[in-house]
């Protein structure tokens, strides 16, 4: 039974007040870190604790040198051009935002139900202000053009959010024809929507759980709800053009809605039960959802800030601070607690908790913290820590400079329509046989291990031979998994594709950090990744590398590939380690036909 002291707490902490108390202080900066909280609450209609905050106030921008002349740029008027063309600006790249989100850079092919090409575009996010004396926004952009329509949106780069809240102050314009959304995602069936389509009238937001559709094809009645947009104690109804503020309340068992502080709506039909990652879009593909817009049109999904309160599958449900985090990404299953009173300190920092404690008083943002509490941010500096001392893998020695995470870049693209680019294919993990501690794929096959790193932020990588197409080897691809605890695996986008080729396979080989940037990929950053690969054609089997400027996430095929060549049917499996005693890089090469290794 709970001591008095632990009720208190309890009580304590379900009479928090929601998180803009939290906000009361003067407004964050765009970079700044989570305050001095121990947990967070958001506004809802029922009780959920949260470890985590960030808040991005564009308004706060206005002082920037970059603020000066903020126009909004030309859309592309080349398809081929989406998502390589650099970015609107600087802010972008730096800070805690590029840490937190990266503009979509990805496109959708054309197809019965979506029957015009979509493709993301850099250049259809950036910063603006409606005048001089007007605060600055973020503004995402999508344009309809004879062949294609541009669209644009970010994602976090985190992808094991697991419920939290999303809050964003926005307003919508333009034609009909697109819808703007704000939404947990990881794939078709585990996803959270706050919509609003141009083609609605004015004063309607739509409330969305997938799956919108049964396997037959019938729409879902209880997937979409359309709700009134209003501001608290008018009569009138409000409308999207005007600025709102929009929230969405992923809670176990419960998505809740709210507009401008008030509680609209509650849905317990598709509720997610999976990690997922949070997107900010607007977009069109022709289809029956969003309409299909005019040549010519064009909307706005205008953002003054960006408010999170989250916890992620790696720590504590909702409602304590001191559990055992998830397991296993695939798992629904709560973890066990930890009493506060029959465990230290250390022990719960070890298994990744935060200690139950609050700020004394009710005013958030100050550094009257209570004595046992253990910042998150000290469990970071911990995986830092691992990481700085796991050499191995890292090309040549050791930086002294800081590790940042750079905007993901566009890198090696899917040739089939079934296996899609820059989101990770779904998958079920609740099936009797599919295994709950061993890693296993999402579908498809998969053999070899290849290429495994810790990086700077004590994530794991593991790449794998795959098949995302059939259950026996064949159409070989590098899938991509990631943990901080090689027990939790969170399924990311497939690293490295063949190009479509007739017989052509993305075999095994390895990969390095190259952290004093030998290859000259990587001018400004000491994370990047080089892959080294065996491309086996109908032809011969020649070693290949691919790059990749996000840390590992997405690659870059070298331009002059191969990289090494002899003609061979059987010739590969690279390993490559870096030689200290030379200050070289070495590789060792499976010579089949020889019976050799070279």
């Amino acid at each position: 039974m709970p001591s008095p002291s632990s009720r208190t707490l309890l009580l304590f902490l379900l009479a928090l007040t929601d998180i803009q108390s939290c906000l009361a202080a003067p407004p964050l900066a765009p970079n700044s870190t989570t305050q001095e909280c121990s947990c967070y609450q958001a506004a809802s209609n029922r009780e959920a604790l949260f470890l985590n905050h960030q808040f991005f106030d564009f308004r706060s921008l206005a002082n920037e040198p970059f603020a000066s002349n903020l126009t909004a740029p030309p859309p592309i008027d080349n398809s081929q051009d989406g998502g390589i063309e650099p970015l609107t600006s600087p802010f972008f790249d730096t800070g805690s935002f590029g840490d937190y989100f990266i503009p979509a850079s990805w496109s959708t092919n054309v197809s019965e139900v979506s029957p015009v090409l979509m493709v993301n575009s850099h250049q259809n996010v950036y910063l603006t202000r409606d005048s001089l004396d007007s605060p600055v926004h973020l503004t995402l952009r999508t344009n309809r053009l004879a062949s294609f329509q541009s669209a644009s949106g970010l994602q976090t780069t985190e992808t094991a959010y697991m419920h939290g809240s999303i809050r964003i102050r926005a307003r919508v314009a333009g034609s009909p024809g697109a819808c703007a959304g704000i939404f947990t995602y990881l794939n078709d069936e585990q996803e959270s929507d706050i919509e609003i389509l141009t083609r609605d009238d004015r004063s309607t937001m739509r409330a969305t759980n997938q799956p919108g559709v049964d396997p037959n094809g019938n729409v879902i009645p209880e997937a979409s709800t359309p709700i009134t947009i209003s501001q608290p104690g008018e009569t009138a109804n409000g409308s999207w053009t005007d600025w709102n503020d929009y929230q969405l309340n992923w809670l176990p068992g419960q998505s809740e809605w709210l507009i401008n502080g008030v509680s609209k709506l509650n849905k317990t039909y598709g509720v997610p039960t999976e990690p997922s990652n949070i997107q900010i879009r607007i977009w069109s593909d022709g289809s029956s959802w969003p309409g299909n817009m005019t040549v010519g049109g064009l909307a706005t999904l205008d953002i003054e800030w960006i408010d999170l309160v989250y916890n992620t599958s790696r720590e504590a449900p909702e409602g304590t601070c001191k559990t055992i985090p998830h397991r296993h990404v695939a798992s629904t299953t709560v973890a066990p607690h930890i009493d506060q009173e029959e465990a230290s300190k250390e022990e719960l920092a070890d298994a990744g908790s935060c200690l139950g404690c609050l700020p004394h008083g009710a005013q958030f943002g100050t550094n009257d913290v209570c004595s046992n509490q253990l910042p998150f941010a000290k469990l970071k500096s911990r995986l830092k820590g691992l990481a700085s001392a796991s050499t191995a893998m890292a090309l040549g020695p050791s930086s002294s400079k800081s590790y940042q995470t750079p905007v993901r870049a566009q890198g090696s693209t899917s040739a089939e329509p079934s296996v899609p680019t820059g989101r990770p294919i779904p998958g079920d993990y609740t099936g009797a046989l599919r295994p709950q501690i061993h890693y296993s794929p999402p579908r498809g096959f998969m053999n070899d291990p290849n290429g495994m790193f810790l990086d700077p932020e004590g994530v794991y990588h593991l790449y794998y031979q795959y098949n995302p197409t059939d259950i026996v080897a064949g159409n070989q691809h590098w899938g991509h998994a990631t943990s901080r605890d090689l027990y939790t695996w969170v399924n990311q986008p497939i690293a490295i594709y063949p190009s479509g080729a007739e017989g052509e396979g993305i075999f095994s080989g390895s990969s390095v950090i190259d952290v004093n940037n030998t290859s000259g990929f990587f001018p400004n950053q000491t994370n990047g990744v080089v892959a080294f690969y065996t491309l086996h054609t109908t032809e011969e089997e020649t070693q290949d590398i691919a790059y990749s400027t996000d840390g590992g996430y997405t690659f870059t095929k070298y331009a002059n590939n191969p990289v090494i060549s002899i003609n061979s049917k059987q010739f590969r499996d690279p390993k490559v380690i870096w030689y200290p005693t030379t200050q070289q890089w070495v590789m060792v090469i499976a010579y089949a036909q020889e019976f050799v290794i070279g």
